[in-house]
């Protein structure tokens, strides 16, 4: 099925395959351009929707989403020569990740090719798929895009996806004018499988958030690693506000719930002695109450951000410091043998598969450790570095931190077209 925009506004014209018809499908005048919600895919203020976190009100969730969609109304963008595309993410709750969505973030790691003019959200609750209509409601644009995809969040799925759910996957993997991707952000891991119901002509354009590592007795092929990047708060850190490392007053920052597992608590022990150590030094360990802007600032003003694995190796922080200029410090023990507690029962990837990811990486081959019982001496020896080899190393982390980001843009952007990151082949992203 290849959908039709006539226009940005009220009425939405699609195409079914040449055995089907022109149908006009009404939008609301509330909705951001291009939703294609019939009033039988409205929810009342009323209604709320039971999920695995708690209740999600419908209406609610269509606003925020007309809320975060964007369209480019640039024409030295939208004619600038390079190849167009429109996102479409469908998820019924927002997944805390800010990768492939914010309009900053998106322009800064596009490659010299590529540029996104769309980008517009559906909802994974509706009516069954009848062919009058886009799957999940929502079409690309009809003009001024070469490419189309749409991201498909499975973690509501897991359970089960209906036949309502179904039936739009279904028209959407099978679509030959867009490319569907499904991601899955189950970080325990627990179900490698796909979820139940899944149609078969979905099952190949498989992308995992957390590299999975488990032993598989199929015989079928990893599928695709996405890096989590930085969170939804954690607005983009442009080169404008991201200062010089020698410039910033903290040595280091640790911010971690201890509880989560013993080598957490032992790593805040360690961090919090050095600190008593060393009183003249400047650092924060733990701060209490800290709200998202207070922890964006903290990364701001620190030399260096301590960042241990949570239920897995790759976290938000990693991304979040590297994004703003904050060089990681990381356990190489973290990667090759992710630690058990409280809230991690299994782990995603471990070995080579996890290691892989951040391996090439200047802040491994410069500040990392084997164990956190090396950090008080990495620490030492920090303190005796010169300005220009801490600026220098800030330097190089940005510059591998965006040769990453843009190689995972390109990598979603282009699906299935030989630029897909698998994390057991090697280091993922190479050094600068």
């Amino acid at each position: 099925m290849r959908s039709v925009l006539a226009s940005w506004s009220a009425v939405v014209l699609a195409i079914t395959s040449s055995s089907r018809h022109w149908v006009a499908v009404s939008c609301d005048d509330d909705l951001a351009p291009g939703r294609r919600l019939s009033s039988r895919t409205r929810y009342s203020r009323s209604e709320l929707r039971k999920t695995d976190r708690g209740l999600v009100d419908g209406h609610k969730l269509q606003l925020e989403h007309n809320a975060m969609a964007w369209k480019e109304e640039d024409p030295a963008i939208l004619y600038s020569g390079k190849t167009t595309y429109s996102v479409i993410i469908v998820e019924r709750l927002h997944h805390t990740s800010n990768l492939i969505r914010d309009k900053e973030r998106v322009r800064a790691f596009e490659d010299g090719n590529t540029t996104v003019v769309s980008m517009q959200f559906a909802d994974t609750l509706l009516r069954a798929y009848d062919d009058s209509a886009p799957p999940f409601f929502v079409g690309h644009p009809a003009e001024g895009v070469d490419k189309r995809v749409r991201l498909v969040y499975l973690k509501e799925f897991w359970n089960k996806i209906n036949d309502n759910q179904a039936s739009h996957l279904q028209a959407s993997c099978e679509d030959p004018t867009e490319t569907t991707v499904l991601v899955i952000s189950d970080e325990t891991c627990e179900l490698p499988e796909l979820p139940p119901g899944l149609p078969p002509s979905c099952r190949a354009n498989v992308v995992r958030v957390f590299p999975f590592n488990k032993p598989r007795t199929d015989g079928l092929p990893r599928n695709a690693f996405l890096p989590l990047g930085p969170r939804d708060t954690f607005p983009f850190v442009s080169e404008d506000r991201r200062p010089l490392a020698s410039s910033r007053s903290l040595l280091f920052n640790l911010q971690v719930r201890p509880d989560t597992s013993d080598r957490r608590a032992e790593l805040v022990d360690i961090a919090s002695q050095y600190e008593s150590d060393n009183p003249d030094l400047e650092c924060a360990t733990n701060r209490p109450h800290i709200n998202p802007k207070e922890w964006q600032d903290l990364v701001l003003d620190s030399k260096f951000t301590i960042c241990p694995a949570g239920r897995n190796p790759g976290t938000f922080r990693l991304w979040e410091a590297l994004e703003g200029g904050s060089i990681p410090i990381v356990s190489k023990l973290d990667f090759t043998q992710p630690a058990l507690g409280a809230l991690s029962t299994q782990t995603c990837g471990d070995g080579d598969v996890a290691w892989n990811i951040v391996a090439a990486s200047p802040f491994v081959e410069a500040v990392s450790v084997n164990d956190w019982h090396e950090l008080p001496a990495l620490l030492d020896r920090l303190r005796q570095e010169p300005d220009d080899y801490i600026n220098k190393l800030q330097e190089d982390c940005v510059a591998w931190h965006a040769s990453a980001m843009t190689q995972t843009y390109t990598s979603v952007l282009n699906f299935g077209e030989g630029h897909d990151l698998f994390p057991q082949d090697g280091p993922l992203f190479g050094s600068v």
